[in-house]
């Protein structure tokens, strides 16, 4: 189980790409240019999480799995 329960606000998001860039195997823009999650386990923790940060709009939601605790934003 990856560490990260990972969600994308996609009213927020507006498509900057900078997760993909990121984290390209864990992120992705669909055919709306939204992010996606395509694989929480596509990349270690700290990728993740820098991935998360680099979102302009804090449109990327990061939940510790073991405590239940919002990390990101």
């Amino acid at each position: 189980m990856p560490p990260f329960r990972i969600a994308v606000d996609r009213e927020t998001c507006y498509g900057a790409g900078e997760c993909a860039l990121r984290a390209p195997r864990v992120f992705g823009l669909d055919e709306v240019k939204k992010a996606v999650v395509l694989d929480p386990r596509g990349a270690d923790d700290e990728t993740v999480r820098s991935a998360a940060a680099a979102c302009p709009v804090a449109a990327i939601v990061l939940v510790d799995v073991a405590t239940g605790r919002q990390v990101q934003p």
